[in-house]
């Protein structure tokens, strides 16, 4: 066996193993219903509560002390990546 496709079993197994003893092992014993629990309205509404401190909180502090502190770099790299959805490939600043 290749060195390589030893290194990628070896991550495919630490991936998979914990969601097969934390999900199906248990599963096997009870049969219990998978669900998506943020489906539930109050679940849902929580998390939005949630988001949207969270969001404020960037908003009126996090960024505002940033640009302070950071000056045009900041706003450079504010230009350069998206608040909340991840860039793909690294910025170079």
């Amino acid at each position: 066996m290749s060195r390589t496709a030893a290194v990628l079993g070896s991550r495919a197994w630490l991936v998979m193993a914990p969601g097969t003893l934390a999900l199906y092992v248990p599963w096997v014993f009870t049969r219990w219903r998978f669900g998506p629990p943020l489906f539930d309205g109050e679940a849902s509404r929580w998390l939005g509560v949630v988001w949207a401190v969270f969001h404020a909180f960037v908003l009126s502090y996090e960024e505002p002390t940033e640009r302070r502190r950071f000056g045009a770099e900041y706003a450079r790299y504010c230009a350069a990546v998206p608040r909340w959805i991840p860039r793909l490939r690294p910025w170079k600043g």
